[in-house]
């Protein structure tokens, strides 16, 4: 026992023998000596009560401090051994630390940004684009990673993921929720988006060769000179998008929503279509036949050359 808890007790016995004594002398002028003591052995028992209540409501408070203190420090060791894991050079280590960082995240909602930005850099680092464009590899971490930051419940509503200059062709993301997500310069060939919530996300100069975007919400989405080549955008919103020098030559366009997009100079060759909404939007210099412009929904707003 320290100096200090010392004091304090000595202080709290004198104050409960001390204090009585005055209050009583204070309030009650004319008792006996016998009626005084019996005052002030009541009173010493109600500011006992006093004294004990303030203290367990302090030992509470700093066992709740110490618990607090203990889980930070396990989160801290768990989420250090799990990061050293995901870089071991065995895939099954690697898997396996993914897997326990998503645990460690979902349950401490406070490391989730450090969590997102430990899986992101794991996708840039481990998946770039190659230079031969051809090589595709089989690469389960990756894809583990990004469908725990974007599909099984860490909340990144407020992050902005930065994923530019990734090669994540022919992956498949499980309604992913991705708005505000940065694939800029990105390959995402092939890659599956059904139903994926990518409002804001940017795609500049990506490669969007037969992406499959069927129901996606990605309005006001930057598109800006993509390679969407028979893309399926079939009933997608992309409302207000930029898709200005964008190439859709046969790009299933079925019933999106394009109201308010801006479609300058984009390469609507051999494009589906049919029910597409144009209302509002700009095709001014876009490759467009007048076949393609019939199938369509448009209004007086809807401009074209």
């Amino acid at each position: 026992m320290g100096f200090i808890e010392v004091f304090i007790i000595l202080l709290s016995l004198f104050l409960i023998w001390i204090i009585p004594r005055i209050q009583i002398a204070r309030e009650i002028q004319e008792i006996t000596p016998v009626e005084r003591v019996g005052f002030e052995n009541e009173f010493r028992k109600t500011l006992t009560q006093a004294f004990g209540g303030i203290v367990i409501i302090i030992g509470l408070f700093l066992t709740g401090q110490e618990l607090s203190l203990s889980r930070d420090a396990q989160i801290s060791e768990r989420f250090t051994t799990a990061i050293n894991q995901i870089g071991s050079s065995s895939l099954e280590i690697r898997l396996g630390g993914i897997y326990a960082l998503e645990s460690i995240a979902k349950n401490s909602p406070e490391i989730a940004l450090p969590t997102v930005d430990v899986f992101t850099a794991f996708v840039r680092e481990h998946a770039p684009i190659e230079e031969d464009l051809g090589r595709i590899k089989d690469k389960k971490d990756v894809e583990a990673a990004m469908n725990v930051v974007c599909c099984r419940g860490i909340d990144i509503a407020e992050f902005a993921i930065d994923l530019r200059g990734v090669d994540l062709r022919r992956k498949t993301f499980l309604r992913p929720h991705l708005n505000k997500a940065n694939f800029n310069h990105s390959i995402l060939s092939e890659a599956s988006f059904i139903n994926a919530e990518l409002e804001d996300a940017q795609f500049v100069e990506a490669t969007l060769t037969r992406t499959k975007f069927v129901a996606a919400n990605l309005e006001n989405a930057n598109l800006f000179n993509a390679l969407m080549k028979e893309v399926n955008l079939s009933n997608a919103n992309l409302r207000t998008a930029d898709l200005r020098g964008g190439v859709l030559i046969r790009a299933n366009l079925n019933g999106a929503d394009l109201r308010g997009a801006d479609l300058r100079e984009a390469n609507l060759s051999g494009a589906n279509l049919i029910g597409t909404k144009l209302q509002g939007a700009n095709l001014k210099y876009a490759i467009i036949s007048e076949d393609q412009i019939e199938t369509a929904l448009t209004d007086e707003r809807t401009i074209f050359n």
